[in-house]
């Protein structure tokens, strides 16, 4: 694709072609399609599972052993903040590109915070990219600022399985 919101349309394709993209998979698939040397204002790029709070145990036991299989820089993985006991579904970030620099998000979920679980909503109810308004980028000063566009996304059987997502720095993005 070759605007910055194509990008997402490329995990969503990895997702629909596949009965389970492994870490590993993600990986060689955000490698082969050079998304940071390609675009400057991109600070990452990832996946969040759509869960049911139920299914948080065993979504992280499988994410563990992914991690550890595919050797890549990840941190330990843990669903955060914990959901909340009313909550009828969790969005962690399950896969993210570059891993070093972006520790801190990985395991948040989408929907703890109410800017980004608003642009997630309006993403899976639009199958079409959604930004958050600008916010407070996760491991950046305090004063970096930025948005992040997100995309639902299905499995080979047209299930919805979770949402892309790009993270975007203000200033670059304005720059490009």
């Amino acid at each position: 694709a070759g605007t910055i919101g194509g990008v997402l349309y490329g995990v969503r394709g990895l997702f629909g072609a596949s009965e389970h993209v492994t870490t590993t998979e993600y990986h060689l698939s955000h490698k082969q399609r050079a998304v940071m040397e390609r675009y400057a204002s991109i600070k990452g790029i990832g996946f969040a599972d759509l869960l049911r709070p139920a299914e948080t145990a065993r979504r992280t036991r499988q994410v563990r052993r992914e991690v550890r299989a595919s050797g890549l820089p990840y941190p330990r993985f843990a669903v955060h903040p914990r959901p909340r006991r009313a909550a009828a579904r969790v969005a962690p970030i399950t896969y993210m590109e570059p891993q070093t620099g972006n520790e801190p998000a990985f395991g948040l979920d989408l929907f703890s915070e109410p800017r980004r679980r608003d642009a997630a909503q309006r993403a899976l109810l639009t199958g079409h990219p959604q930004a958050t308004a600008p916010l407070r980028l996760i491991g950046e000063p305090a004063s970096a600022r930025g948005v992040i566009v997100m995309l639902s996304v299905g499995d080979a059987h047209d299930r919805t399985v979770g949402i892309a997502y790009e993270v975007l720095r203000l200033p670059a993005l304005v720059e490009e």
